[in-house]
């Protein structure tokens, strides 16, 4: 690629994100209800207490998750929808820590997942990446009848994103006949020095629409 010039960039760049802004503002509201619940199933990835509670990846944004994905949670459960999670379990020689801190080690508290959604879940897969379907194919886990798969959790721009469209390629791959649905409200990114999360939840929520994820305001 070739680097315009600042100015332009940024000139171009404020353009487009007010566009992407809006399209995000305008989303619809799903209804639970429009949903055939035994052909829908729902995903956490990576609602744990190292990236909710405690830890080098800790983030408030992601523990403020946990309400709205409760509330969600309660009604799937009340309607007969199977709910799974993925969480990081890293050994301690991950390779992902040569672009992360260290975080979730296997069998400590920052791996579990946070006690409030506990209930909700009918599995939990471990992950040694931040893509989950490399550790589990969601595919495996349901029946081949599921045609609504719900994305929840968090990073927007890391883990739900790289499940959501690689759960979307390989679905096309295979000539399945299924959407997956990211609700806003339940997902989430941190913020760092160069990360900030408000810019990047719309880049990466943007880019999800455009290869072919639902995304909705949330779920009531």
């Amino acid at each position: 690629m070739k680097l315009v010039s600042k100015q332009e960039f940024e000139t171009k760049a404020l353009t487009s994100l007010s566009s992407m802004y809006d399209a995000l503002d305008n989303l619809e509201v799903l209804q639970l209800s429009s949903l055939n619940a035994n052909k829908t199933v729902i995903f956490s990835v990576d609602l744990n207490n190292g990236f909710a509670k405690e830890g080098a990846m800790c983030s408030p944004r992601i523990y403020d998750l946990i309400e709205d994905t409760v509330t969600l949670f309660k009604k799937a459960q009340q309607v007969g929808i199977k709910m799974f999670a993925y969480t990081d379990s890293h050994s301690k020689d991950a390779l992902e820590f040569k672009s992360y801190p260290v975080h979730c080690l296997k069998e400590e508290e920052e791996s579990k997942v946070v006690d409030e959604i506990k209930p909700y879940l009918h599995q939990v897969i471990g992950k040694e990446s931040t893509n989950g379907f490399h550790a589990k194919n969601p595919l495996e886990l349901v029946n081949s009848e599921v045609d609504t798969f719900i994305v929840t959790g968090d990073c927007t721009d890391i883990c739900i994103y790289q499940f959501a469209l690689t759960l979307v390629t390989y679905l096309n791959q295979i000539k399945r006949q299924a959407r997956v649905i990211v609700p806003l409200n339940v997902v989430d990114t941190f913020d760092a020095v160069g990360h900030d999360s408000d810019l990047y939840n719309v880049v990466f929520v943007h880019s999800m629409i455009n290869n072919g994820v639902v995304v909705v305001k949330e779920i009531v």
